[in-house]
């Protein structure tokens, strides 16, 4: 069964695109990963919307920088899960409706306030990643340091997670 849509929030590198495909392995199910910079047409999204499958996940990245034209064509496919479409030109112009299998979008973005309202008031979960403290960073820097075959002691790895401003991402590239 799909979740409700999901939109995580924060600095980069805190592990939003991690957490969304954790999410995916939590459901069993396939999560398709883009990054909202390259969705360049309407076509684009209307592809990647056909191409899901039932419970499936479509998680975008940057969310904030999809154009107003894509986020239009997402309200009916998040709320309803239909595509509305315009076919034809002129007088042989009509309006066609796709039903789409049920689904979960999570997004993911590092500026908040630039996700316009309507979109931001489709997604039912809203979260916010917060920076780690530097006991969780010390701990993901030794798990790390194991998978790759170094040796850390304790004091060390807790300086690299002062070092790491609070993010992952920095403390794993200190490490290597």
């Amino acid at each position: 069964e799909c979740l409700e849509h999901i939109l995580l929030y924060g600095q980069p590198g805190l592990g939003k695109t991690t957490l969304a495909l954790l999410i995916a392995n939590e459901m069993d199910a396939k999560c398709k990963v883009i990054n909202a910079s390259s969705i360049e047409r309407p076509r684009d999204i209307v592809g990647l919307l056909l191409g899901l499958k039932e419970n499936e996940i479509l998680f975008i990245d940057e969310l904030h920088r999809l154009s107003n034209l894509t986020e239009e064509i997402l309200y009916p496919a998040m709320e309803d899960f239909k595509l509305d479409l315009t076919v034809g030109a002129n007088r042989g112009t009509r309006c066609r409706t796709i039903h789409l299998p049920k689904f979960t979008l999570i997004g993911a973005t590092t500026k908040l306030a630039s996700v316009s309202n309507p979109l931001r008031d489709r997604f039912g979960i809203c979260h916010k990643v917060n920076l780690y403290p530097a006991k969780d960073l010390q701990e993901i820097i030794f798990n790390f340091a194991k998978s790759i075959r170094i040796q850390i002691n304790k004091e060390a790895s807790f300086k690299l997670a002062l070092c790491s401003r609070g993010t992952p991402r920095i403390a794993i590239r200190l490490l290597k």
